[in-house]
């Protein structure tokens, strides 16, 4: 009996880690490190994603800074050299994701991949839906304005952001 208890714990512990471990959002995010410059990683007590937006910008910024700062939500397509923090639409986090990488693919001179280009958008809509909220930081530079991704995650009370126009070194 103590032998079926133990191998129900052990199967029961191997599934957890294997959902933990395949989870939408820890394989997304992993992804996006793979893909794009990650700059940044912010964790936060608060599970509140606009909470945890300012906390990472105060963690980014001079406190000035961001107190001039205007948030904005439904937004549609990331700002850049501007004031402002905006929530993203998980459509709109998809394309800007799917389009940074394009623009990464033909700067480099590779082929096109249509199905690499379809499954990082199913990718950041399935971290939408398992609770992610994007964002972007307008203030956000490097050696210039550049579209900064936030990837919100209350979950693990962290934000995660991405230079999706990341500089040649």
């Amino acid at each position: 009996m103590f032998f079926h208890r133990l191998a129900a714990f052990a199967l029961t512990a191997t599934l957890a880690t294997s959902a933990f471990a395949a989870s939408p959002v820890a394989s997304g995010v992993k992804r996006l490190k793979e893909l794009f410059t990650h700059n940044s990683t912010v964790k936060t007590k608060t599970q509140d994603p606009v909470k945890m937006l300012y906390r990472f910008l105060y963690a980014e910024h001079a406190p000035s800074e961001v107190k001039e700062m205007k948030l904005v939500t439904g937004q549609k397509k990331i700002q850049t050299d501007t004031a402002v923090a905006g929530i993203l639409t998980a459509a709109a986090a998809a394309a800007e994701v799917s389009n940074a990488w394009l623009q990464m693919q033909m700067d480099a001179g590779v082929d096109l991949d249509d199905a690499a280009f379809k499954d990082l958008a199913k990718t950041v809509r399935e971290m939408a839906k398992a609770g992610v909220t994007f964002a972007y930081d307008g203030l956000a530079q490097n050696e210039g304005p550049t579209p900064y991704l936030l990837v919100i995650d209350p979950s693990t009370h962290t934000v995660t952001g991405f230079d999706l126009a990341p500089s040649e070194p």
